[in-house]
């Protein structure tokens, strides 16, 4: 018989390789940000910056509703247990979104000349066009990424992660190694590296995914069939909306920043702007908890064509919430007593005053989990086009930022996208009213996480006053963030911000029944 899609034992599944994966993965990442800080110089390491924002640009605006497409409809199909046409609508969303990539890169390489003149960087006209291969290739993989995601192919998706990354920190140690020195490293060579990483992470990806669905075809169809023909012009429904909505949200978000305090900002104040939205990218990357939103999309999809109820479905989303501003809370009470310290020393030096905007990034992530929430319960409605209205909407927010830069620098920015976050979910938790998936939560959980964070971060001062040297050294900081982190554990385990009901479930998730807040 064959296995049901999306069961209880494949979550469960799911969520150990997840956990193992993005784990391990985190550290790599982690390692690499911090070997290229200290290996690019100063100068190229701010046009590296941009070049990572092109590529986040780039891949995401050229996706034309691919990337939604395969979110939605994967996960409909494969809990029909529809082999053939999974397969071949996979194979179909993938050749369209390597043709948008081509077509996409062709126009950077293009207009290569005009993008370097607006950002004020003429001389990076050849990485741009040297970094279009990475784009391409890293462009292909992440979508392989998302089509994994909606089978619930966690460890797949680990393993051309790892690829990935692991070949980037190989060669970055190995270059840093051999030049002997930091700050050495050319930026094409780099470059050349990046790409043939990506290409050999995507080709990995489609070799696991032709085996998977060639053995998915042969599988005998199951009871469940999927609610409605997925033709091409109910995907275009709903796909078409949506991409509107990621393209115009691009100029609200971290990537869109990067490119604008290039342009508005001076050298220092990109380069820490930059280095703490790589940390921030990082964080919402590879935190296991907050990535959880991305394992769960096909789990939402299946209990909605399961029939589960939308009070069921709402709850799900507001336990998804309550966990990741559980382990965001932290964080933020770290970054805000201690911030420009720990910049500094994971800068080595290089960006000491960078703390403030990390500390606001975080607290834009906890905006950006709800965002992704309330997207979960509108991808499962099928509806679109009030992202689009929120999106519009958000644009205020990006106003506000850019009248107010010459006077808050890079500060305005970042509450400008926290600003057009909040408009979004306002406006996206209205229209969810009409498919009654509004979200509500428990403001009092959220005060005692509040509550918590609060008694830790109490902690720091104390803590630092037993290391005398200035400014504080790895132990002191490691020290005081191991206090503040485990005085949150323990008054939020006195204040039990989650219900009985919810830890039950989190500890029926995981592989042994440990979470006791």
């Amino acid at each position: 018989m064959t296995q049901e899609a999306y069961s209880q034992s494949q979550v469960k599944r799911g969520l150990i390789h997840f956990l193992g994966g993005k784990t391990f993965t985190a550290v790599v990442g982690f390692l690499l940000l911090l070997t290229l800080v200290r290996l690019l110089p100063r100068a190229e390491y701010g046009t590296y910056i941009a070049l990572t924002a092109l590529l986040e640009i780039v891949q995401l605006s050229s996706n034309f509703g691919s990337i939604n497409a395969a979110f939605r409809y994967i996960p409909e199909l494969r809990i029909g247990q529809h082999g053939a046409a999974l397969q071949r609508l996979t194979w179909q969303l993938t050749a369209f979104r390597l043709v948008t990539l081509a077509l996409a890169v062709a126009l950077l390489h293009t207009f290569a000349g005009t993008v370097a003149m607006w950002l004020d960087l003429p001389a990076m006209v050849p990485a741009i066009r040297l970094y279009g291969l990475v784009i391409l290739s890293e462009g292909l993989a992440r979508f392989l990424d998302v089509v994994f995601d909606s089978l619930l192919l966690q460890g797949y998706a680990q393993i051309s992660i790892l690829i990935r990354n692991g070949l980037r920190l190989a060669a970055a140690a190995y270059l840093l190694s051999t030049t002997g020195h930091a700050q050495n490293l050319d930026l094409l060579h780099w470059i050349v590296v990046e790409a043939g990483a990506s290409c050999l992470g995507a080709l990995v990806s489609i070799f696991l995914l032709h085996a998977y669905l060639t053995r998915l075809e042969r599988e005998p169809a199951g009871q469940h069939q999927a609610q409605h023909d997925i033709t091409f012009a109910r995907i275009r429904a709903f796909a078409l909306p949506t991409f509107g909505a990621q393209v115009l949200g691009l100029a609200q978000g971290p990537d869109a920043a990067k490119l604008l305090i290039t342009k508005l900002a001076s050298a220092a104040q990109t380069g820490a702007f930059g280095f703490a939205a790589m940390l921030n990218a990082m964080l919402q990357r590879y935190l296991p908890v907050f990535l959880l939103i991305g394992m769960v999309r096909p789990v939402f999809v299946a209990a909605r064509q399961n029939g589960r109820s939308p009070e069921d479905l709402v709850a799900m989303g507001n336990l998804l919430f309550k966990v990741n501003v559980f382990f965001l809370s932290p964080f933020i009470a770290i970054l805000l007593m201690a911030g420009n310290d720990v910049a500094r020393l994971l800068s080595g030096g290089k960006f000491p005053d960078s703390g403030n905007y990390m500390m606001m990034l975080v607290v834009l992530l906890v905006f950006q989990t709800l965002h992704a929430v309330l997207g979960l319960l509108a991808l499962v409605a099928e509806e679109s086009r009030a992202s689009l209205r929120g999106t519009i909407g958000g644009l205020m927010g990006l106003g506000l930022s850019l009248a107010s830069a010459q006077w808050l620098g890079p500060m305005a920015i970042c509450g400008g996208l926290i600003l057009s976050e909040m408009i979004w979910c306002l406006i996206m938790n209205r229209a969810l009213k009409r498919h009654d998936l509004a979200f509500t939560t428990q403001i009092l959980s959220l005060l005692k996480m509040a509550a918590s964070a609060g008694a830790g971060a109490a902690t720091m001062p104390l803590v630092r006053q037993l290391f005398p040297a200035d400014p504080p050294s790895l132990l002191c900081l490691m020290t005081m963030s191991l206090a503040c982190g485990l005085t949150f554990l323990v008054v939020a385990w006195i204040l039990k911000p989650f219900e009985k009901q919810e830890s039950a479930l989190i500890n029926k998730a995981l592989p042994r029944p440990l979470f006791a807040w």
